[in-house]
């Protein structure tokens, strides 16, 4: 499926006196949305509507509020996952304290 708009209860958008007949009264923008296949039960619309207050040259802005339902993924603590190998060459050691179970500084 394509991309979802939902109903619309609001009043056209653009700037409408009633004085000239053009332009006609539209819904100029709007807010579509849609979820990914099989999920489209995470993914509502809580509002949608426009700021008839806010109108700016002539539109009024649209806006929509959405609840996403997010899971986190499943990773295993107990998984088989690869080792890591550290491969050390060429240690030194360059300071040691003289207390006997002081820990050597390597480069």
């Amino acid at each position: 499926p394509g991309f979802i708009e939902a109903p619309v209860n609001f009043a056209p958008t653009n700037l409408f006196t009633g004085q000239d007949p053009l332009p006609a009264p539209a819904y100029c923008d709007r807010v579509l949305y849609k979820s990914l296949p099989g999920l489209l039960g995470d993914l509502q619309c809580l509002h949608y509507g426009s700021a008839p207050a806010l109108a700016r040259n002539g539109n009024s802005p649209v806006s929509g509020s959405f609840s996403i339902k997010c899971t986190r993924p499943f990773v295993s603590l107990y998984q088989n996952l690869p080792g890591i190998l550290l491969h050390f060459e060429g240690i030194r050691v360059l300071q040691s304290g003289h207390r006997p179970l002081s820990r050597p500084v390597l480069k």
